[in-house]
This record gives structure tokens, sequence and C-alpha cells, in this order.
């Protein structure tokens, strides 16, 4: 009875060390591009210490106290990525194109009816994309030194058929891609021979993370203006991950292929505080600062994986995982920002700000039976503070603006990982016109980031790494009306 329970135990350790969660899931929900208007993006979101815009909600919420006229403005977004790969000396390409609401908001201005003192209350309830992750990514090589199959092998070594773990290796056992070699000491190999084999690997994702909030915004003596934003988050994540092996050309005896399948599915939703201010010292320059709280997210995720394979000797096999269910609590860090802008009176308007986030404050919580410990030290190995820098201008000719912009977002990852130098920019311009009451701005936002991926853990089997670049081009549109 005692061996029985502990092969229990052992099989539901290994189960959680392979599905639950990891730092790779709390930097998705830690890491923001943030949405809005079209102005506000052509300006490559710059507007800390600007407000006047809806969008400042979510990036500084002083920015309603700005305002002196209630006004509505609607942002649809059409958005197309491309995501290229390169691999073992190969080059793909994968595309994905989404149309989504970038930015819904009102902005309600309420004058006290004083001159001095506080002049106006201001309040908006206003909705904001976070973030996008519709991609998809494909590449192919030839490997001549590895298998995924080793890993598999090498992850079993210590256990016994039913210890092994459910989402991995339990599948390549039922589907003969590994083999036990002893069964004593329990020791296992990979059912391939030797290598050579054609290595694919197509991921898809879609999804978005979204914020609607409630703004309160106060000015006091058109000098210094402070807000307070309660906001509403929530996210959908879906990822579809097919790996596969193929021997082309006959060279490996008695394998014909095999197929590890992933299939993802998150949603959560979340709730934040922001505060923030705005200082004018003198009509040409202001200065703002923000603090934004952790988000307190509540996620569910729904995960089950499948293997086939094709050998000569036992033919064609499948197997499939059960469904895990699990939710847990995860806090993505806070931030805090610093902005400065200066106004040339109607001409033009130079805004930069300034960005910290420390990604090793992300940390998940208890919740039923999920354990975060081991999640949380990846979480402190993995990533450090990073610095972001946003500059963004506006030209003004009559009742046309002219606007442009540039973000660098610093890589979240430690000096010595493989991705440490994985940066995310922004090149962002767009016209505004000015119809008195009335106003239709147009933006156009660049998104490019480098990342190294691995098929598998390369201290166990050695495999080449892949260069994918992401390329986002954004287009949108705001209308808006003043009244």
């Amino acid at each position: 009875m005692k061996k029985y329970f502990y092969t229990i135990i052992i099989v539901f350790i290994s189960i959680l060390s392979a599905t639950s969660q990891n730092e790779i899931d709390a930097l998705r929900y830690s890491q923001m591009y943030y949405g809005g208007t079209a102005r506000f993006s052509a300006m490559a979101g710059a507007f800390g210490a600007l407000g006047a815009d809806a969008s400042t909600s979510s990036l500084n919420p002083a920015g309603i106290g700005v305002y002196n006229k209630s006004e509505f403005t609607i942002t649809p977004n059409l958005v197309f990525n491309n995501t290229s790969s390169e691999f073992m000396l190969n080059r793909y390409n994968g595309y994905r194109t989404n149309f989504n609401l970038n930015n819904l908001a009102y902005v309600g201005a309420f004058k006290t009816g004083q001159g001095r003192g506080l002049v106006s209350v201001n309040w908006g309830f206003n909705y904001n994309r976070l973030n996008n992750y519709h991609y998809n990514t494909y590449f192919q090589g030839v490997n001549n030194s590895s298998s995924y199959s080793d890993v598999f092998a090498a992850n079993s070594n210590g256990y016994g058929i039913e210890q092994l773990n459910l989402y991995r290796e339990k599948l390549a056992w039922e589907t003969y891609t590994i083999n036990s070699t002893d069964s004593v000491n329990k020791l296992y190999e990979s059912a391939l021979p030797n290598y050579g084999e054609l290595q694919t690997k197509e991921i898809y994702k879609r999804g978005y993370m979204g914020e609607a909030d409630f703004s309160f915004g106060l000015n006091y003596d058109h000098k210094f203006y402070w807000g307070f934003t309660l906001g509403w988050v929530w996210t959908r994540y879906y990822e579809d991950s097919y790996y596969k092996e193929t021997d082309n050309d006959g060279s490996i005896d008695n394998f014909n292929y095999f197929d590890y399948n992933e299939f993802l599915k998150t949603n959560g939703t979340g709730i934040n505080l922001k505060t923030g201010f705005i200082y004018k010292p003198i009509n040409f320059i202001r200065i703002g600062a923000a603090y934004h709280s952790p988000t307190w997210l509540t996620l569910e995720d729904n995960y089950f994986t499948e293997m086939y394979s094709s050998f000569d000797d036992v033919g064609s096999n499948y197997a499939m995982s059960p469904s895990l269910w699990q939710r847990y609590n995860l806090r993505t860090p806070s931030r805090f920002l610093g902005s400065l802008a200066f106004i040339f009176g109607k001409m033009g308007i130079l805004s930069i700000d300034y960005e910290y986030v420390n990604y090793t404050w992300a940390r998940y919580g208890s919740y039923y039976d999920f354990y975060p410990y081991n999640a949380n030290q990846s979480i402190i190995n993995t990533y450090k503070g990073a610095h972001n820098i946003k500059i963004g201008g506006e030209v003004r000719v009559n009742f046309i603006s002219f606007r442009g912009g540039f973000a660098f977002f610093d890589s979240p990852y430690q000096a010595y990982l493989t991705n440490a130098n994985s940066y995310t920019y922004q090149y962002t311009g767009g016209l505004g016109f000015n119809f008195n009451d009335y106003f239709l701005d147009l933006a156009y936002v660049h998104q490019t980031n480098d990342v190294n991926y691995y098929l598998y853990d390369t201290d166990i089997a050695h495999v080449d790494r892949a260069l994918i670049t992401s390329n986002s081009n954004k287009f949108m549109i705001t209308v808006g009306a003043r009244f």
C-alpha cells in the first residue's frame, strides 16, 4: 500500500512539473504594449505628461484632468503580423491578420465655475487593448545530432512506466517512440537508431489582453493635475503547437515519423489601480509621474497533448493525454513612469516617457492543488528589471497635425541568458484632422522583436537555435467628438 501511494505522489508531482504555469506564462501577461487612440499610438504612447487623450487612463490617469471638454472616441484597428524564422540555414514566414477594437472611450469634463483653485472635476470610461497574441510561426530543418525522443528518454530515466509524465513521456512510451532498456534500473532510450530526421515546428497563437477602466481626474489652477484609475483586465490566449520528426530520405532504419502536439487555452480576469500627476511649472513644460499597481489575475488553463508515430515493425500509433484544467492566481509586476513634455504653443509637442518594470516581481499564488514555488523561483532566475523609453512628437499646420514616434522596450531577460538582447522596437507615425468639435486621426505602428527559440532542452540534447523575428504592422483610425 505504501509503495502504491508513493507511486501516485510521484506521478502527481511529475504532472505538475510538466504542465503547471511557468515563467513564460508570467511574462506573457506582464508585458504590455499599450494600445489606445490613433493620436496616442502615432506618438508611440509618449503621453504621460500630456493628457487630454482618453488612452492616458491606462498610462497616467492625471491626463483625464487636463480635459476642458467632454469627448467620445472610437478606434478600430487592423493588424498584420508576420513572423520570419531562421533554422538550420532555412528561412520561413508565417502570417496572421486580425481586426479588433483598439480603444473606446467617453470622458466627461465638468467645470466648477471657479477661475482659481479646483477648476474642473473629470471622469471617464475607457477600453484599451494592452497586448495582441496573434502570431503564426513555422520552421524546419534536418538534425544530424539529436532527436526530441532523446529528451523524452532522458526525462524518463529513473521512473517506472506508470510513473511517467502523462503529458509527455508516457505518450512517447505508448507510441513506441522511446523503449525500456533496463526495467530494474528504469532506463530508456530513443527508438531512433540514428539521426538525420527532418524536424518541423508549427505554432499558432491567438488572443489578446484588454483593459476597461473608470478614471477620475482633477485640475487644480491649470498647473497641477491628479488622477486615479480602477482597471478591469481580461485576457484570452490560445496556443496550438505541432512538432514533427520525419525520415524523409529513408536513412533511419524502421522509423517513419512521430508527432507531438500541445493545445493550451487560457482565460482570465483581474483588477489593478493606477494613480499619477502632471505638473506644469511654466506653459512650456509639463512633468508627469505615475504608479501602476500589480494586476491581480485569476487564470484558468485547459491543456492536453497528443502523439502520433509510425514504425515499420509496430505500424501506426496514437496516444492522447487526459485534459488538465487548472485555476491559479498571478500577480504581475508594478510599474513606475516618469514623463517630460515640451509644448510649443499651437505649433507642436515633444514628449518623452520612461517606464521601469521589474519582471522578477511577478508571482504566482497558491490555489487549491497549485503550488507555485518552482515557478516563482524560475521567474527570479530568468528575468530582471527593464527600462522602457518612448518618444513622440507632433507638428500642427492649420487643422492638420503630423505625428511620429519611437519606443524601445528593454529585454526582460537576465544578462547571462540567450535572449538578453531580445529588445522590442516600435516605429510610429500618423496624421490628425481637427474640425473644431470633431476630429479624425490616422496612425501606423510597426513593432519588431527578435527571440532565440530552442525546440527542447539543450542541456540534454543539442539542437540548433531558431531565430524568430516577429513583425507587427498596425493601422488604426480614430473618430472623435467634443461637446
